[in-house]
């Protein structure tokens, strides 16, 4: 068992995040201490918290992960989603008022996206999400 800052410096998530998780259900402690309210969790619990942070990384809510857990080991399901969020992505490239994207495929573009701060590079019909920032 790992108290929850060694989870929190494994994981690269904050303690104050890795709270308002288990508030959401999104990832519960594998032991919650009843006398003190200590969070504990477990190694096993790594790879979830990866996912979740790929996720968010992607641009999916917590809300949609929370939901897209449940079914993260069914491929066809999991890409039906991830297809979904690039089509919203590139709709978002697409109705974009500046000038084009298509010049220079090096280039990492920024733009606000629902609350968040997208980077991606374009390389022809090819959008890549490179980093996901809360604005």
């Amino acid at each position: 068992m790992l108290k929850i800052g060694e989870f929190s410096k494994l994981s690269r998530v904050s303690v104050r995040m890795l709270r308002h998780y288990d508030d959401i259900g999104l990832l519960t402690p594998a032991y919650i201490d009843r006398f003190t309210d200590y969070r504990y969790y477990s190694e096993s619990q790594l790879p979830t918290v990866c996912r979740i942070t790929a996720l968010k990384d992607m641009g999916f809510r917590l809300a949609d992960i929370c939901r897209m857990l449940s079914f993260y080991d069914d491929r066809q399901r999991l890409d039906e989603c991830l297809a979904a969020q690039q089509a919203a992505l590139q709709g978002v490239l697409e109705n974009d008022p500046r000038p084009s994207y298509q010049h220079d495929p090096e280039r990492v573009y920024g733009m606000e996206f629902s609350g968040l701060e997208v980077h991606f590079k374009v390389d022809g019909e090819t959008l890549t999400v490179t980093g996901i920032d809360h604005c």
